[in-house]
C-alpha cells in the first residue's frame, strides 16, 4: 500500500519515467513513519496540557508549526 501511494505522488509530479528502489521505498515509509509518530506525540501532549484526552485538528496544526519551527 505505501509503494502504491508514492507511485501515485510521482505519477502527480509530473511526465517522466520514475524508477524508485525497494530500499528508497523502505526509507520513505520509515521517515514517514517517524514524523507521523512525532507529530501525533506533540498533538497528544498538546491536549494532556489543556487537560483533554482527545486529540482535535487544531492541535495537529500547532504541533506542527512547533515541529516546523524548530527546523
Amino acid at each position: 500500500p505505501f509503494e502504491r501511494c508514492v507511485r501515485e505522488v510521482l505519477q502527480e509530479a509530473g511526465p517522466g519515467d520514475y524508477r524508485v528502489t525497494p530500499r528508497a521505498i523502505s526509507a520513505l515509509q520509515c521517515a514517514t513513519e517517524d514524523m507521523l509518530h512525532t507529530l501525533f506525540q506533540g498533538a497528544s501532549r498538546i491536549a494532556l496540557s489543556k487537560q483533554r484526552d482527545t486529540v482535535t485538528v487544531e492541535d495537529m496544526y500547532t504541533a506542527k508549526f512547533i515541529i516546523d519551527s524548530r527546523v
